[in-house]
């Protein structure tokens, strides 16, 4: 490792927030990652979530130098710093940089300011964000701040992104990612600062931050910074973007057609597009990729990361390693179907139209003393839906482009499960190139700071191939499982 040079990429992501170092040719060396944390705001709201900033920088900080003591890299031979993380996760910023309000992309505070944002511009704020509803972007999270009369709202003097914020700590500098800026909410699809829209809702302009592109350098770290972190002053740090966008970059994920899917806490499907493409009825997201001229379609799974951790920790009394494994094991004993077993538990087709409490849970046949429910199937099941699920939103996206992908990846850290790689590949029927590195989006962030920027990504895949068995009875059952579904919305209705 003597002389090398190596590239720290900091993700704070939904549920993890990780620190990995990688060789120039783009080797993973090591990587430690720890709970983002998030607290409950009940007095607030109880959809109300904030991001203690002072607690996660101690976090990044301890990451950092346990990954350069661990790898036996000196901090001289880290020459190069980038940052990724969850998307739709902001921080306000007074004049003297410091954080007024800081909430991740689950904080719904701002429920009925997005409400009403959305019956007078909702057109208008479609056609130039690509996204709706209104109340988890940055206009709904300022709007809420004033009309609660809160007195940090005369404080607020800069809107950045999460990840744009921990930049902002390493260099001084107030600047965000263009493609982060516009999943906040505060950039257009064109990748110019929303100033109409926020206008529109009575807010100032002024909160918007200098807008610049992926890989663009932001500076050296902090003198002051330095020694805490355990890095050197020649480090340059580098804006990446989105977790999301960057795990497409770092799958190779380029060209027009192809489809990526992340597969963590959530599970978003993007299809590279070649212009701007928009559903003409507003349930599907449309966003930026970081190649120039290129954007991306996106049809979301939602929960899957998380509804699968809720199930394990039911199953088996905790989410280590060892649960998850030994879930895996027993699933993969389960035969195909499940032994008629349906679970819902939180993926669903996206359709940002229609948001809110559905009725969900797990089927099987009664009596149980003619059918016996095992662990191993009600784990498969959950796996199954979430590829059911997976599948309609394919089929959704291909819909609205009008094109069949050409190429489909997966990557995240759902990825660690090889049965759920393989049930995906015969409930699609397709051929899917898996990234080997489950923290894709660092992946991508270390290409945005100048490592192996022709790499594509091709050499980090593998190939899941679907098995023709499978994949016949998959079908039947996944026609089954969308009437089930389709049943479960009535319930759903009657529940309400």
């Amino acid at each position: 490792m003597a002389g090398a040079n190596y590239i720290l990429v900091i993700d704070v992501g939904s549920s993890k927030t990780g620190c990995s170092l990688f060789s120039s040719d783009l080797r993973l060396v090591i990587s430690r990652e720890t709970p983002t944390p998030v607290r409950a705001e009940p007095v607030i709201s109880p959809l109300a979530r904030n991001i203690p900033t002072d607690e996660l920088w101690l976090l990044i900080a301890k990451l950092v130098k346990d990954a350069l003591l661990m790898s036996k890299i000196s901090p001289d031979q880290v020459t190069a710093v980038s940052v990724t993380g969850q998307r739709e996760a902001m921080v306000f910023l007074d004049d003297s940089g410091k954080v007024l309000y800081a909430g991740p992309n689950t904080d719904l505070r701002a429920l009925m300011e997005g409400a009403a944002i959305d019956e007078s511009h909702l057109d208008y704020v479609y056609k130039t964000s690509g996204h709706r509803p209104s109340f988890m972007f940055a206009p709904a999270k300022l709007q809420w701040m004033k009309s609660h009369g809160s007195d940090k709202f005369a404080r607020v003097g800069k809107v950045i992104s999460l990840p744009d914020w921990v930049v902002f700590k390493l260099t001084g500098c107030e600047m965000s990612e263009v493609t982060l800026a516009q999943e906040c909410g505060y950039a257009d699809l064109n990748g110019k600062p929303a100033k109409e829209l926020f206008n529109k809702v009575g807010l100032s302009d002024s909160y918007l931050p200098r807008l610049a592109n992926s890989g663009v350098l932001v500076g050296n770290v902090l003198s002051a910074l330095a020694k805490t972190m355990g890095l050197s002053v020649k480090a340059k740090v580098y804006l990446a973007g989105p977790d999301t966008q960057c795990a497409l970059l770092g799958m190779g994920v380029i060209n027009a057609g192809d489809v990526g899917i992340v597969a963590g806490f959530s599970s978003p499907l993007q299809m590279v597009t070649n212009h701007r493409v928009l559903d003409p009825k507003m349930r599907i997201w449309t966003g930026r990729h970081l190649i120039k001229d290129r954007w991306v379609l996106e049809s979301n799974v939602a929960e899957v990361g998380s509804s699968y951790r809720w199930l394990i920790s039911l199953l088996f009394g905790g989410d280590s390693a060892r649960d998850y494994k030994q879930a895996e094991s027993l699933a993969s004993r389960a035969p195909v179907g499940s032994n008629e077993t349906i679970s819902m538990l939180g993926p669903a087709l996206m359709d940002m139209r229609n948001l809110g409490l559905r009725a969900g849970g797990i089927l099987f046949p009664v009596p149980m003393t003619m059918t016996e429910v095992e662990k191993g199937q009600i784990v498969r099941s959950s796996l199954e839906a979430i590829a059911y699920t997976t599948r309609q939103n394919l089929a959704q996206l291909e819909s609205i482009a009008g094109k069949r992908a050409k190429q489909i990846f997966l990557g995240g850290g759902f990825t660690r499960n090889k049965l759920y790689r393989q049930i995906l590949a015969d409930v699609l029927n397709r051929e899917i190139l898996v990234c080997k590195i489950p923290n894709v989006s660092s992946v991508g962030a270390a290409i945005c700071s100048g490592g192996a920027s022709d790499n594509e990504g091709l050499t980090l895949l593998t190939t899941v191939y679907p098995s023709g068995q499978n994949a016949s009875s998959y079908n039947h059952y996944y026609k089954k499982w969308v009437a089930t579904s389709k049943k479960m919305s009535k319930l759903t209705e009657v529940l309400s």
